[in-house]
């Protein structure tokens, strides 16, 4: 018998045994001790409802989530599982396919086994063997977490790696009120001082989502990537250029249109849409014959990004 401690952002439980998984309720975000106290309680009772005493407990990798620390208090013995391999092993269970598998997962953070926050990834299950094949270019996430409430903070950071340096002033532009943060940011992305490199997708849609609407910072978490989302012209079918899991090609490809005055819907189809092949091109490249895909993490909610990779993965 083992039991999943969950992560720390909407957590939940699961005890298994005899070739069945009993998922607990949702739990939540375990930011603050009312909801620490309900995820104690839940574990009580989950375990002397179902009768299961587990031997092990899987927990995510990163050692400060409270789940973590949770399961190393209870004295049994844990065993640590990389965020986003979770997410894909979840929809193969899910679905029960035990054989070979893609593995694309796209997600806003996970700890990976690097040190680095993961997030864009392409996991390759071959004859019971997971390997991770390929994933996004590393960026500088510029001071940790605010970036990730401020994606204009990431624009900088990208703008920087992939060498765009020369849309500077448009983005003092585009955002006036924020002139003093962007100045901030090209300081901290210089010294990298109290920033992390990560392969996140969500930071990568949520900086897309700050260029296109011209708004700075999330109100609530993803907000500018939901923003994205819902400005495409989905009767927009051309794309950009791009290279096999580097998406440098498409935000040169959002400054000039923007520059050029491109209608915001246009520009967010655009970018789905190459986004979409690119990540096609990437299962092609690294398929080795298996057939199927699995598709999980934060980003797969955006209905439009997921329509459009299944129907090019099926026509593929």
């Amino acid at each position: 018998p083992v039991a999943g401690a969950g992560a720390h952002l909407k957590n939940g439980i699961c005890f298994a045994s005899g070739g069945y998984a009993f998922p607990g309720q949702y739990i939540g975000d375990l930011d603050n001790p009312e909801t620490r106290d309900f995820y104690a309680e839940t574990w009580d009772k989950m375990r002397l409802l179902l009768g299961i005493e587990p031997k092990k407990i899987i927990t995510d990798t990163h050692p400060d989530y409270f789940s973590t620390r949770f399961a190393a208090e209870t004295g049994i013995e844990t065993v640590a599982m990389q965020h986003h391999l979770a997410h894909f092993y979840a929809v193969l269970g899910e679905n029960g396919h035990t054989g070979d598998s893609l593995g694309l997962i796209l997600d806003g953070t996970g700890l990976g086994t690097d040190g680095r926050i993961w997030g864009g990834e392409l996991f390759v299950r071959k004859d019971k063997t997971v390997t991770r094949s390929t994933h996004l270019p590393y960026i500088l996430q510029p001071a940790m977490d605010t970036a990730a409430k401020k994606p204009v903070m990431m624009l900088v950071s990208l703008m920087k790696t992939y060498g765009l340096e020369k849309y500077t002033d448009f983005l003092y532009e585009r955002f006036p009120q924020m002139q003093t943060v962007l100045k901030l940011t090209e300081k901290i992305v210089e010294t990298r001082l109290n920033s992390i490199e990560t392969s996140s997708t969500g930071r990568l849609f949520e900086a897309a989502g700050a260029l296109v609407s011209g708004i700075a910072e999330n109100d609530f978490e993803a907000h500018l990537a939901i923003k994205l989302e819902y400005m495409a012209d989905k009767t927009v079918t051309d794309y950009y250029d791009t290279g096999e899991m580097n998406p440098a090609g498409l935000f040169e490809g959002l400054f000039r249109d923007l520059t050029s005055g491109v209608p915001q819907s246009v520009c967010s189809a655009r970018f789905h849409n190459s986004f979409a092949r690119m990540l096609l091109n990437v299962c092609i490249k690294h398929s080795s014959g298996i057939k199927h895909v699995a598709l999980s993490g934060g980003v797969f909610q955006n209905m439009l990004l997921l329509e459009r990779v299944t129907s090019l993965l099926k026509a593929n």
